[in-house]
């Protein structure tokens, strides 16, 4: 009886760690659809809860995102852009949105009813990501907790730089 306890304990995990992409906790489902939508890009970052997963990932120098739903689906896709690129009164109208925090990356989404922006902030507690329209009305709402990186360490060479310059 106790061998096969331990044959579908065995056989649970390795259903579960198969259903689920190598290292990124992101389900097969959703990694499959952003490999068939990106074919020749690797994701950097994912953000992730119940119902959204971000893929952060980058395109002829150009820094990009895909959010898709859990089922797999690609709701939309955008393009980093620096403020001066936004439209006018725009930053000021999304920061009055945020309380006490500061919006740290923008990006252009391309839609059907014109163009959108992901403003992306960071309260303490979680990431938080807008989309809103160019007059400043929101679209949408995401949510992700925040986990420090305990014991890893990035390597940064002489010349190398994490600042945002490098992000426009």
């Amino acid at each position: 009886m106790k061998k096969h306890t331990l044959v579908f304990i065995v056989a649970g995990f390795l259903l579960g760690a198969a259903q689920m992409a190598p290292k990124t906790g992101v389900p097969a489902n959703v990694m499959k659809a952003f490999n068939q939508a990106f074919a020749s890009v690797t994701p950097y970052q994912w953000d992730m809860n119940a119902t959204a997963f971000y893929a952060y990932f980058e395109v002829e120098g150009a820094y990009q995102y895909c959010r898709l739903d859990a089922t797999g689906k690609v709701t939309d896709t955008g393009k980093f852009i620096g403020e001066d690129e936004l439209p006018e009164d725009l930053l000021e109208k999304m920061t009055g949105k945020v309380a006490d925090a500061e919006i740290s990356e923008h990006y252009v989404v391309s839609t059907a009813k014109g163009n959108q922006y992901l403003f992306v902030y960071d309260d303490g507690v979680s990431k938080n990501l807008i989309l809103a329209t160019a007059k400043g009305e929101v679209v949408r709402k995401d949510q992700f907790t925040l986990f420090e990186d305990e014991g890893i360490e990035e390597e940064v060479e002489d010349g190398d730089s994490k600042d945002e310059e490098d992000w426009k």
